[in-house]
């Protein structure tokens, strides 16, 4: 633990301590890319990866190689996490996460990322060829699609990365679509 001084408080071993003392052993986790991802192994603390799955692949591995068991775990533990959307159709499982990535790409070029809108309110059609690109791009580093599809990427995404859980992210603005995808995502696990 003296690696790092938030490790020692947190294990109540540090120059400073609060009370009440964290009894419940809080998991650490350090959300992590390539380097940071061997950081987190030589302190022998979990990872959570993002990105598309290429450069999560590479980072877990690394920290995979290099972990060294701690007082905080025996053996490494891994979290990615991806844009993750399910419906009753692919189609409406991609326009769940189409706003995000639709203001994202938007962003890059306004500097403003503006509060997201439903893909229904999207204008599509005035975006240039790149930003349309940068969309499809985008979409492609994530997984959506029906309850089946949903679960055959992830058993794929897991036997890839050789990851522990998934953290499920993306804004989805439709609220309805958000209810199902989270039911629908829920059926899975």
């Amino acid at each position: 633990m003296s690696h790092s001084p938030l490790l020692g408080y947190l294990a109540g071993m540090g120059a400073v301590s609060s009370y009440p003392a964290d009894n419940a052993h809080t998991p650490i986790y350090m959300l992590a890319g390539f380097r940071s991802a061997l950081t987190a192994a030589r302190l022998g603390i979990g990872v959570i990866t993002g990105g598309p799955l290429s450069t999560q692949a590479d980072a877990i591995k690394v920290y995979r190689e290099n972990f060294q068991p701690s007082q905080v775990l025996d053996s490494p533990h891994v979290i990615a996490s991806l844009n993750i959307a399910a419906a009753d159709t692919t189609e409406a499982a991609r326009n769940l996460l189409l706003p995000e990535a639709y203001s994202q790409v938007l962003s890059r070029f306004t500097g403003v990322f503006d509060q997201l809108r439903t893909a229904s309110e999207l204008d599509i059609d005035s975006l240039t060829s790149q930003q349309k690109k940068r969309i499809d791009e985008s979409l492609a580093n994530a997984i959506y699609g029906t309850a089946a599809e949903v679960g055959a990427l992830l058993a794929d995404a897991t036997a890839q990365l050789g990851v522990d859980e998934f953290l499920v992210t993306g804004d989805i603005p439709h609220r309805e679509g958000r209810s199902r995808s989270e039911e629908l995502l829920a059926g899975i696990m």
